[in-house]
Protein backbone atom coordinates (compact mmCIF):
# COMPACT_ATOMS: atom_id res chain seq x y z
CA UNK A 1 0.00 0.00 0.00
CA UNK A 2 1.36 3.56 -0.92
CA UNK A 3 1.01 6.37 1.44
CA UNK A 4 -0.37 9.75 -0.02
CA UNK A 5 0.99 13.01 0.84
CA UNK A 6 0.97 16.90 -0.31
CA UNK A 7 2.93 18.97 -2.01
CA UNK A 8 5.20 20.10 0.46
CA UNK A 9 7.79 23.60 -0.35
CA UNK A 10 11.21 23.65 1.33
CA UNK A 11 13.07 26.58 1.35
CA UNK A 12 16.27 25.49 2.00
CA UNK A 13 18.09 21.73 1.39
CA UNK A 14 15.83 19.98 4.28
CA UNK A 15 13.30 17.44 3.79
CA UNK A 16 10.40 16.91 6.59
CA UNK A 17 9.12 13.13 6.55
CA UNK A 18 5.17 13.68 8.22
CA UNK A 19 4.39 11.76 11.23
CA UNK A 20 1.90 9.04 8.73
CA UNK A 21 4.69 8.04 6.90
CA UNK A 22 7.63 7.44 9.87
CA UNK A 23 5.27 5.44 11.49
CA UNK A 24 5.23 2.70 9.48
CA UNK A 25 8.72 2.80 8.29
CA UNK A 26 9.46 3.19 11.91
CA UNK A 27 11.62 6.19 11.66
CA UNK A 28 12.15 7.83 14.85
CA UNK A 29 14.82 10.66 15.90
CA UNK A 30 18.34 9.40 15.05
CA UNK A 31 17.22 6.50 13.04
CA UNK A 32 19.51 5.91 10.32
CA UNK A 33 18.34 5.96 6.59
CA UNK A 34 19.83 5.20 3.27
CA UNK A 35 19.57 7.45 0.37
CA UNK A 36 19.96 7.11 -3.40
CA UNK A 37 19.40 8.91 -6.24
CA UNK A 38 16.93 7.65 -8.83
CA UNK A 39 18.29 6.69 -11.90
CA UNK A 40 16.08 6.61 -15.15
CA UNK A 41 16.82 4.60 -18.86
CA UNK A 42 18.43 7.43 -20.64
CA UNK A 43 20.04 9.18 -17.83
CA UNK A 44 23.96 9.81 -17.35
CA UNK A 45 26.27 8.40 -15.08
CA UNK A 46 27.44 11.36 -13.62
CA UNK A 47 23.55 12.55 -12.53
CA UNK A 48 22.95 15.17 -14.89
CA UNK A 49 19.78 16.72 -16.44
CA UNK A 50 16.86 14.22 -16.17
CA UNK A 51 14.35 13.00 -18.66
CA UNK A 52 12.08 12.53 -15.68
CA UNK A 53 11.05 14.42 -12.10
CA UNK A 54 14.58 13.86 -9.78
CA UNK A 55 14.06 11.69 -7.12
CA UNK A 56 15.24 10.32 -4.23
CA UNK A 57 15.12 6.40 -3.00
CA UNK A 58 15.39 6.25 0.82
CA UNK A 59 15.43 2.89 2.95
CA UNK A 60 16.66 1.62 6.60
CA UNK A 61 18.76 -0.87 4.56
CA UNK A 62 22.07 -0.30 3.93
CA UNK A 63 22.41 -0.47 0.21
CA UNK A 64 25.33 -3.39 -0.61
CA UNK A 65 21.99 -6.03 1.18
CA UNK A 66 19.42 -4.40 -1.61
CA UNK A 67 19.61 -7.08 -3.84
CA UNK A 68 19.56 -9.88 -1.62
CA UNK A 69 16.45 -8.83 1.15
CA UNK A 70 13.38 -11.21 0.99
CA UNK A 71 9.93 -10.69 2.37
CA UNK A 72 8.75 -14.15 3.98
CA UNK A 73 5.14 -14.77 4.64
CA UNK A 74 4.50 -17.63 7.10
CA UNK A 75 1.55 -18.72 8.86
CA UNK A 76 1.91 -21.38 11.45
CA UNK A 77 -0.16 -23.29 13.38
CA UNK A 78 0.30 -21.56 17.13
CA UNK A 79 2.04 -23.62 19.71
CA UNK A 80 4.67 -23.05 21.88
CA UNK A 81 7.81 -22.44 20.34
CA UNK A 82 6.79 -22.20 16.50
CA UNK A 83 7.96 -18.34 16.08
CA UNK A 84 11.65 -19.29 17.23
CA UNK A 85 11.49 -22.73 15.16
CA UNK A 86 10.92 -20.21 12.34
CA UNK A 87 13.50 -18.04 12.95
CA UNK A 88 16.45 -20.63 13.96
CA UNK A 89 15.73 -22.01 10.27
CA UNK A 90 16.23 -18.86 9.11
CA UNK A 91 19.49 -18.45 11.58
CA UNK A 92 20.64 -21.76 10.21
CA UNK A 93 20.41 -20.79 6.40
CA UNK A 94 22.26 -17.49 6.93
CA UNK A 95 19.55 -14.87 7.10
CA UNK A 96 19.53 -12.02 9.03
CA UNK A 97 16.12 -10.86 10.18
CA UNK A 98 16.20 -6.94 9.55
CA UNK A 99 12.06 -6.53 10.04
CA UNK A 100 10.22 -9.01 12.00
CA UNK A 101 5.94 -8.64 12.86
CA UNK A 102 4.02 -12.05 14.08
CA UNK A 103 0.41 -11.74 16.20
CA UNK A 104 -2.00 -14.46 16.41
CA UNK A 105 -4.66 -14.48 14.41
CA UNK A 106 -8.10 -16.83 14.09
CA UNK A 107 -8.75 -17.11 17.88
CA UNK A 108 -5.08 -17.74 17.87
CA UNK A 109 -5.19 -21.09 16.30
CA UNK A 110 -2.64 -19.36 13.96
CA UNK A 111 0.16 -17.64 14.16
CA UNK A 112 0.95 -15.37 11.21
CA UNK A 113 4.42 -13.71 10.52
CA UNK A 114 6.11 -11.42 8.33
CA UNK A 115 9.57 -10.85 7.90
CA UNK A 116 12.30 -9.14 5.79
CA UNK A 117 15.36 -11.25 5.85
CA UNK A 118 19.24 -10.39 4.41
CA UNK A 119 20.16 -13.66 2.86
CA UNK A 120 23.54 -12.70 1.77
CA UNK A 121 25.43 -15.99 3.04
CA UNK A 122 23.86 -17.46 -0.18
CA UNK A 123 24.56 -15.35 -2.70
CA UNK A 124 28.12 -16.27 -4.58
CA UNK A 125 30.44 -13.83 -5.62
CA UNK A 126 30.92 -15.70 -9.04
CA UNK A 127 27.54 -15.53 -9.58
CA UNK A 128 25.02 -13.02 -10.72
CA UNK A 129 22.28 -12.18 -8.48
CA UNK A 130 19.38 -14.49 -9.25
CA UNK A 131 16.12 -14.63 -7.64
CA UNK A 132 16.75 -16.99 -4.98
CA UNK A 133 13.17 -17.15 -3.63
CA UNK A 134 12.24 -20.73 -4.14
CA UNK A 135 15.25 -22.05 -2.48
CA UNK A 136 14.80 -20.16 0.74
CA UNK A 137 10.71 -21.51 0.59
CA UNK A 138 12.13 -25.13 0.14
CA UNK A 139 14.84 -24.71 3.19
CA UNK A 140 11.73 -23.04 5.64
CA UNK A 141 10.00 -26.40 4.22
CA UNK A 142 12.62 -29.06 5.35
CA UNK A 143 12.55 -27.17 8.53
CA UNK A 144 9.13 -26.21 9.24
CA UNK A 145 6.75 -27.80 7.55
CA UNK A 146 5.40 -29.74 10.55
CA UNK A 147 4.34 -26.10 12.07
CA UNK A 148 3.64 -24.51 8.50
CA UNK A 149 -0.62 -24.40 7.84
CA UNK A 150 -2.21 -26.02 4.78
CA UNK A 151 -5.38 -24.85 3.35
CA UNK A 152 -8.46 -27.16 1.91
CA UNK A 153 -6.35 -27.75 -1.64
CA UNK A 154 -3.28 -29.09 -0.10
CA UNK A 155 -0.98 -26.37 -0.31
CA UNK A 156 1.52 -24.61 2.83
CA UNK A 157 0.51 -21.21 3.77
CA UNK A 158 3.94 -19.83 2.89
CA UNK A 159 4.96 -17.37 0.07
CA UNK A 160 9.26 -16.03 -0.29
CA UNK A 161 9.70 -13.31 -2.97
CA UNK A 162 12.31 -10.45 -3.42
CA UNK A 163 11.54 -7.42 -2.23
CA UNK A 164 10.70 -5.89 -5.30
CA UNK A 165 11.86 -1.86 -4.52
CA UNK A 166 15.32 -2.53 -3.53
CA UNK A 167 16.04 -5.27 -6.45
CA UNK A 168 14.66 -3.10 -8.61
CA UNK A 169 17.22 0.10 -7.12
CA UNK A 170 19.87 -2.79 -7.19
CA UNK A 171 19.47 -3.68 -10.74
CA UNK A 172 19.81 0.10 -11.84
CA UNK A 173 22.93 0.43 -9.98
CA UNK A 174 24.53 -2.22 -11.78
CA UNK A 175 23.48 -1.18 -14.68
CA UNK A 176 25.69 2.16 -14.55
CA UNK A 177 28.97 1.46 -13.47
CA UNK A 178 31.07 3.90 -11.52
CA UNK A 179 28.00 5.71 -10.28
CA UNK A 180 27.04 5.36 -6.37
CA UNK A 181 25.67 7.88 -5.08
CA UNK A 182 24.19 6.82 -1.83
CA UNK A 183 23.95 8.82 1.21
CA UNK A 184 23.62 7.12 4.71
CA UNK A 185 21.60 10.30 7.10
CA UNK A 186 20.33 10.56 10.33
CA UNK A 187 16.17 11.24 10.88
CA UNK A 188 16.15 14.60 13.26
CA UNK A 189 13.63 15.50 15.41
CA UNK A 190 10.13 16.07 13.89
CA UNK A 191 10.98 13.85 10.72
CA UNK A 192 13.57 16.42 9.21
CA UNK A 193 16.20 15.24 6.73
CA UNK A 194 19.29 17.64 5.71
CA UNK A 195 20.58 16.85 2.74
CA UNK A 196 24.08 16.34 2.07
CA UNK A 197 26.14 17.96 -0.35
CA UNK A 198 26.35 15.00 -2.87
CA UNK A 199 22.54 15.00 -2.89
CA UNK A 200 22.38 19.01 -3.50
CA UNK A 201 24.55 18.32 -6.29
CA UNK A 202 22.61 16.10 -8.23
CA UNK A 203 19.47 18.39 -7.64
CA UNK A 204 20.85 21.15 -8.68
CA UNK A 205 22.16 19.65 -11.88
CA UNK A 206 18.61 18.88 -12.63
CA UNK A 207 17.68 22.30 -11.75
CA UNK A 208 16.17 22.16 -8.42
CA UNK A 209 17.45 24.78 -5.89
CA UNK A 210 15.87 26.10 -3.35
CA UNK A 211 13.10 27.22 -2.64
CA UNK A 212 11.57 24.00 -4.11
CA UNK A 213 8.42 21.65 -3.93
CA UNK A 214 8.73 17.82 -3.52
CA UNK A 215 6.19 15.12 -2.94
CA UNK A 216 6.78 12.14 -0.82
CA UNK A 217 5.33 8.82 -1.18
CA UNK A 218 6.00 5.30 0.89
CA UNK A 219 5.45 2.09 0.96
CA UNK A 220 3.86 0.15 3.80
CA UNK A 221 4.78 -3.29 2.47
CA UNK A 222 8.14 -2.63 1.22
CA UNK A 223 8.86 -0.27 4.15
CA UNK A 224 10.57 2.52 1.88
CA UNK A 225 9.83 6.02 0.56
CA UNK A 226 10.61 8.34 -1.99
CA UNK A 227 10.78 12.10 -2.39
CA UNK A 228 10.07 13.26 -5.81
CA UNK A 229 11.57 17.35 -6.80
CA UNK A 230 9.72 19.88 -8.66
CA UNK A 231 11.21 23.20 -9.85
CA UNK A 232 9.77 26.50 -8.28
CA UNK A 233 8.32 27.20 -11.22
CA UNK A 234 6.29 23.94 -11.97
CA UNK A 235 2.96 23.68 -10.34
CA UNK A 236 1.90 20.68 -8.61
CA UNK A 237 -1.50 20.39 -7.61
CA UNK A 238 -3.44 18.26 -4.76
CA UNK A 239 -7.09 18.18 -5.68
CA UNK A 240 -9.75 16.43 -4.00
CA UNK A 241 -12.47 15.41 -5.66
CA UNK A 242 -16.07 14.38 -4.72
CA UNK A 243 -18.10 12.16 -6.71
CA UNK A 244 -21.15 9.92 -6.63
CA UNK A 245 -20.53 6.35 -6.28
CA UNK A 246 -21.23 5.30 -9.50
CA UNK A 247 -20.01 2.86 -11.97
CA UNK A 248 -17.99 4.93 -14.62
CA UNK A 249 -16.62 7.76 -12.23
CA UNK A 250 -13.05 6.96 -11.91
CA UNK A 251 -12.58 6.37 -15.32
CA UNK A 252 -14.28 9.58 -16.64
CA UNK A 253 -12.30 11.47 -14.60
CA UNK A 254 -8.91 10.12 -14.91
CA UNK A 255 -10.12 10.41 -19.32
CA UNK A 256 -10.86 14.35 -18.83
CA UNK A 257 -7.61 14.50 -17.10
CA UNK A 258 -5.55 12.41 -19.81
CA UNK A 259 -6.99 13.90 -22.95
CA UNK A 260 -6.09 17.66 -21.13
CA UNK A 261 -2.11 16.09 -20.71
CA UNK A 262 -2.28 16.25 -17.06
CA UNK A 263 -0.16 13.68 -15.13
CA UNK A 264 -1.53 11.75 -11.94
CA UNK A 265 1.77 11.53 -9.72
CA UNK A 266 -0.36 9.41 -7.33
CA UNK A 267 -3.72 8.92 -6.60
CA UNK A 268 -6.32 7.43 -3.99
CA UNK A 269 -9.87 6.64 -3.93
CA UNK A 270 -12.25 5.70 -0.79
CA UNK A 271 -15.56 5.01 -0.13
CA UNK A 272 -17.35 7.36 2.17
CA UNK A 273 -20.84 6.17 1.73
CA UNK A 274 -21.59 3.42 -0.77
CA UNK A 275 -24.09 3.98 -3.11
CA UNK A 276 -23.40 7.74 -2.01
CA UNK A 277 -20.54 9.84 -2.06
CA UNK A 278 -16.97 8.84 -2.70
CA UNK A 279 -13.21 10.99 -2.53
CA UNK A 280 -10.83 11.09 -4.97
CA UNK A 281 -7.30 12.53 -3.99
CA UNK A 282 -4.89 13.37 -6.78
CA UNK A 283 -1.86 14.91 -7.08
CA UNK A 284 -1.73 16.86 -10.66
CA UNK A 285 1.17 18.07 -12.56
CA UNK A 286 1.72 19.26 -16.44
CA UNK A 287 4.60 20.43 -18.32
CA UNK A 288 1.91 23.13 -19.65
CA UNK A 289 1.29 24.77 -16.63
CA UNK A 290 5.36 26.03 -16.29
CA UNK A 291 5.55 29.04 -14.70
CA UNK A 292 1.82 29.19 -14.40
CA UNK A 293 0.06 30.74 -11.33
CA UNK A 294 -1.04 28.06 -8.62
CA UNK A 295 -4.36 29.75 -8.89
CA UNK A 296 -4.72 29.73 -12.20
CA UNK A 297 -3.65 26.11 -12.55
CA UNK A 298 -6.55 25.31 -9.77
CA UNK A 299 -9.14 27.50 -11.88
CA UNK A 300 -7.64 24.87 -15.25
CA UNK A 301 -8.40 21.83 -13.50
CA UNK A 302 -11.71 22.54 -12.00
CA UNK A 303 -13.10 23.85 -15.37
CA UNK A 304 -11.83 20.54 -16.59
CA UNK A 305 -13.90 18.60 -13.94
CA UNK A 306 -16.83 20.87 -14.84
CA UNK A 307 -17.13 19.29 -18.37
CA UNK A 308 -21.11 18.32 -19.45
CA UNK A 309 -20.23 14.73 -19.48
CA UNK A 310 -19.25 14.67 -15.85
CA UNK A 311 -21.90 16.40 -14.44
CA UNK A 312 -23.83 13.27 -13.85
CA UNK A 313 -21.39 12.36 -11.23
CA UNK A 314 -21.61 15.39 -9.38
CA UNK A 315 -18.30 16.38 -9.25
CA UNK A 316 -16.99 18.91 -6.09
CA UNK A 317 -13.28 19.49 -6.08
CA UNK A 318 -10.99 20.80 -3.47
CA UNK A 319 -7.61 22.40 -3.90
CA UNK A 320 -7.39 23.19 -0.25
CA UNK A 321 -6.97 19.97 2.50
CA UNK A 322 -8.82 22.73 5.05
CA UNK A 323 -11.58 23.05 2.84
CA UNK A 324 -11.93 19.31 2.02
CA UNK A 325 -12.07 18.20 5.53
CA UNK A 326 -14.87 20.27 6.54
CA UNK A 327 -16.69 18.60 3.64
CA UNK A 328 -16.12 15.13 4.56
CA UNK A 329 -17.91 15.66 7.54
CA UNK A 330 -21.03 13.56 7.58
CA UNK A 331 -23.81 15.96 5.75
CA UNK A 332 -27.30 16.24 7.68
CA UNK A 333 -29.54 14.21 5.23
CA UNK A 334 -30.50 10.92 6.87
CA UNK A 335 -28.62 7.66 5.39
CA UNK A 336 -31.90 5.96 4.76
CA UNK A 337 -33.33 9.21 3.29
CA UNK A 338 -30.05 9.57 0.82
CA UNK A 339 -30.31 5.46 -0.11
CA UNK A 340 -33.53 5.93 -1.02
CA UNK A 341 -32.64 8.72 -3.05
CA UNK A 342 -30.45 6.34 -5.06
CA UNK A 343 -32.44 3.45 -4.96
CA UNK A 344 -34.50 3.38 -8.31
CA UNK A 345 -30.71 3.34 -10.09
CA UNK A 346 -29.10 0.77 -7.57
CA UNK A 347 -32.66 -1.64 -7.89
CA UNK A 348 -31.77 -1.21 -12.25
CA UNK A 349 -28.64 -2.27 -11.60
CA UNK A 350 -29.93 -5.16 -9.70
CA UNK A 351 -32.50 -6.54 -11.84
CA UNK A 352 -29.98 -6.57 -14.70
CA UNK A 353 -27.45 -8.42 -12.76
CA UNK A 354 -29.86 -11.08 -11.92
CA UNK A 355 -31.99 -10.52 -15.22
CA UNK A 356 -28.24 -12.24 -16.47
CA UNK A 357 -27.36 -14.90 -13.98
CA UNK A 358 -31.13 -16.29 -14.28
CA UNK A 359 -30.04 -16.80 -18.11
CA UNK A 360 -26.72 -18.27 -17.14
CA UNK A 361 -28.12 -20.74 -14.61
CA UNK A 362 -30.94 -21.54 -17.31
CA UNK A 363 -28.34 -22.58 -19.80
CA UNK A 364 -26.15 -24.27 -16.98
CA UNK A 365 -29.24 -26.05 -15.86
CA UNK A 366 -29.93 -27.52 -19.26
CA UNK A 367 -26.75 -28.99 -20.12
CA UNK A 368 -26.37 -30.89 -16.74
CA UNK A 369 -29.99 -32.27 -17.66
CA UNK A 370 -28.96 -33.15 -20.79
CA UNK A 371 -25.98 -34.80 -19.80
CA UNK A 372 -26.27 -38.81 -19.51
CA UNK A 373 -25.27 -40.89 -16.22
CA UNK A 374 -21.69 -42.07 -17.23
CA UNK A 375 -20.82 -37.67 -17.41
CA UNK A 376 -22.02 -36.81 -14.00
CA UNK A 377 -18.93 -37.49 -11.90
CA UNK A 378 -16.54 -35.61 -14.60
CA UNK A 379 -19.56 -32.23 -14.42
CA UNK A 380 -19.72 -32.55 -10.81
CA UNK A 381 -17.30 -29.21 -11.10
CA UNK A 382 -19.92 -27.51 -13.37
CA UNK A 383 -22.97 -29.15 -10.75
CA UNK A 384 -21.06 -26.62 -8.11
CA UNK A 385 -20.85 -23.81 -9.83
CA UNK A 386 -24.25 -23.96 -10.90
CA UNK A 387 -25.04 -24.49 -7.21
CA UNK A 388 -23.44 -21.50 -6.09
CA UNK A 389 -25.09 -19.63 -8.77
CA UNK A 390 -28.05 -20.51 -7.76
CA UNK A 391 -27.12 -19.81 -4.10
CA UNK A 392 -25.83 -15.96 -4.61
CA UNK A 393 -29.08 -15.42 -6.62
CA UNK A 394 -31.14 -16.52 -3.92
CA UNK A 395 -28.95 -13.74 -1.28
CA UNK A 396 -29.30 -10.67 -3.68
CA UNK A 397 -33.12 -11.38 -4.00
CA UNK A 398 -33.48 -12.32 -0.05
CA UNK A 399 -31.49 -8.68 0.13
CA UNK A 400 -33.39 -6.50 -1.91
CA UNK A 401 -36.87 -8.40 -1.67
CA UNK A 402 -36.48 -9.72 -5.38
CA UNK A 403 -37.34 -12.80 -4.88
CA UNK A 404 -40.52 -15.67 -5.56
CA UNK A 405 -40.64 -17.22 -1.95
CA UNK A 406 -38.84 -20.77 -1.85
CA UNK A 407 -39.68 -22.96 1.42
CA UNK A 408 -37.48 -25.28 2.95
CA UNK A 409 -39.86 -27.31 4.96
CA UNK A 410 -38.70 -29.78 8.02
CA UNK A 411 -40.14 -32.57 9.40
CA UNK A 412 -39.82 -36.52 10.19
CA UNK A 413 -41.20 -37.85 7.05
CA UNK A 414 -43.03 -40.69 8.98
CA UNK A 415 -46.56 -40.52 9.66
CA UNK A 416 -46.41 -37.01 7.59
CA UNK A 417 -46.89 -37.71 4.40
CA UNK A 418 -50.18 -36.04 4.04
CA UNK A 419 -48.78 -33.14 5.79
CA UNK A 420 -46.08 -32.97 2.92
CA UNK A 421 -48.77 -33.17 0.44
CA UNK A 422 -50.43 -30.34 1.87
CA UNK A 423 -47.95 -27.91 1.56
CA UNK A 424 -46.95 -28.71 -1.92
CA UNK A 425 -50.71 -28.07 -2.82
CA UNK A 426 -50.86 -24.65 -0.77
CA UNK A 427 -47.28 -23.46 -2.22
CA UNK A 428 -47.92 -24.66 -5.81
CA UNK A 429 -51.18 -22.45 -5.12
CA UNK A 430 -49.84 -19.64 -4.07
CA UNK A 431 -46.83 -19.66 -6.34
CA UNK A 432 -44.13 -20.76 -3.77
CA UNK A 433 -41.34 -22.97 -4.06
CA UNK A 434 -41.26 -26.03 -1.49
CA UNK A 435 -38.17 -27.82 -0.82
CA UNK A 436 -38.10 -31.07 0.99
CA UNK A 437 -35.15 -33.45 1.68
CA UNK A 438 -35.81 -37.12 1.17
CA UNK A 439 -32.89 -38.36 0.25
CA UNK A 440 -29.23 -37.42 -1.17
CA UNK A 441 -28.83 -35.95 -4.79
CA UNK A 442 -25.86 -34.12 -5.37
CA UNK A 443 -24.11 -34.99 -2.18
CA UNK A 444 -22.70 -38.26 -0.13
CA UNK A 445 -24.70 -37.66 2.85
CA UNK A 446 -27.84 -36.22 3.93
CA UNK A 447 -26.22 -33.53 6.20
CA UNK A 448 -24.43 -32.06 3.40
CA UNK A 449 -27.55 -32.28 1.29
CA UNK A 450 -29.38 -30.53 3.65
CA UNK A 451 -26.67 -27.56 4.12
CA UNK A 452 -26.68 -27.13 0.37
CA UNK A 453 -30.32 -27.17 0.14
CA UNK A 454 -30.83 -24.66 2.81
CA UNK A 455 -28.54 -22.04 1.86
CA UNK A 456 -30.73 -20.77 -1.43
CA UNK A 457 -34.10 -20.61 0.02
CA UNK A 458 -36.09 -17.76 1.64
CA UNK A 459 -38.13 -19.10 4.13
CA UNK A 460 -37.88 -21.95 7.08
CA UNK A 461 -40.79 -24.22 8.34
CA UNK A 462 -40.56 -27.02 10.73
CA UNK A 463 -43.34 -29.13 11.81
CA UNK A 464 -42.43 -30.86 14.94
CA UNK A 465 -44.19 -33.96 16.05
CA UNK A 466 -43.17 -36.86 18.78
CA UNK A 467 -40.03 -38.80 17.57
CA UNK A 468 -41.29 -42.03 16.30
CA UNK A 469 -38.28 -43.74 17.65
CA UNK A 470 -38.45 -41.87 21.37
CA UNK A 471 -42.37 -42.05 21.54
CA UNK A 472 -41.98 -41.72 25.61
CA UNK A 473 -39.57 -38.77 25.86
CA UNK A 474 -42.15 -36.59 23.61
CA UNK A 475 -39.55 -34.80 22.01
CA UNK A 476 -39.20 -34.08 18.22
CA UNK A 477 -36.46 -35.83 16.04
CA UNK A 478 -32.99 -34.64 16.24
CA UNK A 479 -32.65 -34.02 12.74
CA UNK A 480 -35.38 -31.62 13.55
CA UNK A 481 -33.72 -29.19 16.23
CA UNK A 482 -30.67 -29.88 14.12
CA UNK A 483 -32.18 -28.55 11.32
CA UNK A 484 -33.76 -24.99 13.31
CA UNK A 485 -30.75 -24.60 14.71
CA UNK A 486 -29.29 -23.85 10.62
CA UNK A 487 -31.93 -22.33 9.78
CA UNK A 488 -30.81 -19.51 12.47
CA UNK A 489 -27.36 -20.06 11.52
CA UNK A 490 -28.28 -18.74 7.97
CA UNK A 491 -30.57 -16.08 9.42
CA UNK A 492 -34.24 -17.38 7.86
CA UNK A 493 -37.38 -16.06 8.37
CA UNK A 494 -38.58 -19.48 10.40
CA UNK A 495 -41.97 -21.00 11.69
CA UNK A 496 -42.27 -23.50 14.00
CA UNK A 497 -45.39 -25.29 13.69
CA UNK A 498 -45.65 -28.02 16.71
CA UNK A 499 -48.07 -30.98 17.40
CA UNK A 500 -49.98 -30.33 21.45
CA UNK A 501 -48.42 -33.53 22.00
CA UNK A 502 -44.90 -32.54 21.53
CA UNK A 503 -42.57 -32.09 24.67
CA UNK A 504 -40.89 -28.35 22.98
CA UNK A 505 -37.92 -28.30 25.79
CA UNK A 506 -35.57 -28.28 22.55
CA UNK A 507 -37.47 -25.67 21.35
CA UNK A 508 -37.00 -23.37 24.48
CA UNK A 509 -33.44 -24.31 24.84
CA UNK A 510 -32.63 -22.77 21.28
CA UNK A 511 -35.20 -19.53 21.70
CA UNK A 512 -35.72 -19.07 25.32
CA UNK A 513 -39.59 -18.53 24.40
CA UNK A 514 -42.84 -20.66 22.86
CA UNK A 515 -43.05 -18.57 19.45
CA UNK A 516 -44.67 -21.18 17.16
CA UNK A 517 -47.69 -22.61 15.90
CA UNK A 518 -49.30 -25.15 17.58
CA UNK A 519 -52.01 -27.66 16.83
CA UNK A 520 -54.31 -30.01 17.96
CA UNK A 521 -55.43 -32.00 14.59
CA UNK A 522 -55.61 -31.84 10.59
CA UNK A 523 -58.55 -28.83 10.47
CA UNK A 524 -56.28 -26.97 12.74
CA UNK A 525 -53.12 -27.63 11.01
CA UNK A 526 -54.55 -27.14 7.74
CA UNK A 527 -55.56 -23.21 9.16
CA UNK A 528 -52.02 -22.86 10.55
CA UNK A 529 -50.14 -23.69 7.70
CA UNK A 530 -52.51 -21.31 5.21
CA UNK A 531 -51.88 -18.78 7.23
CA UNK A 532 -47.70 -19.39 7.76
CA UNK A 533 -47.83 -19.40 3.53
CA UNK A 534 -49.90 -16.34 3.56
CA UNK A 535 -47.65 -14.60 5.81
CA UNK A 536 -44.21 -15.99 3.78
CA UNK A 537 -46.18 -14.70 0.34
CA UNK A 538 -47.17 -11.11 1.66
CA UNK A 539 -44.13 -10.37 4.41
CA UNK A 540 -41.40 -9.30 1.64
CA UNK A 541 -40.33 -6.91 3.86
CA UNK A 542 -40.29 -8.71 6.84
CA UNK A 543 -36.53 -8.87 8.32
CA UNK A 544 -35.20 -12.60 8.57
CA UNK A 545 -34.88 -14.48 11.69
CA UNK A 546 -38.30 -12.74 13.56
CA UNK A 547 -39.69 -14.93 15.80
CA UNK A 548 -43.50 -15.43 14.82
CA UNK A 549 -45.90 -15.58 17.38
CA UNK A 550 -49.15 -17.55 17.28
CA UNK A 551 -50.99 -14.76 19.37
Amino acid sequence: MHVLDYPRTARGWDVTLPLYHRGHLSLRPGTTVHIAWVMREGDGSDGGATSGLPELFGTTVQDHAWGRVYRISIDLYDAPGVLHQALRSVSFHGGNVLQLDSTSTEKETHHSVEMMVDFGSLIRRNQPNRDLASEIEGLLLADCAQHIVVDDDGNFEITVRAVSSLRRMHTMRMQIPGFNAVSTLRVEPHGVLRLDETIQSLLMDAGISPPFRYLITSDTADRVFRVSFFPAEQPVVWCSIRHMDKKGALESITDALQKNGITILCALNRVQEHLGQNWFEVVLSSPRWRYADLSEVNHIVRGILEAPDLRKFNLQSFFDPASAAFAMRPSETPVRAHREMHFPTHKNVVDEWLNAKEAELAIVDKELNSTDSRNRGRDAIDRRRANALRTGTAMVRRETNRNQRSIFLSLEFEHNEPKIEFFERACRDAGVILDVVRQPKDQKTIWLEVLERMRPTTDFVAIWTPSSKWKDSKRPSPWCVWELGIANALRLPYYVMCDKETDVEDYTIIHGGRFYYPYADDVAFAAQADRIIKEIVTSYNTPRALWYSSD
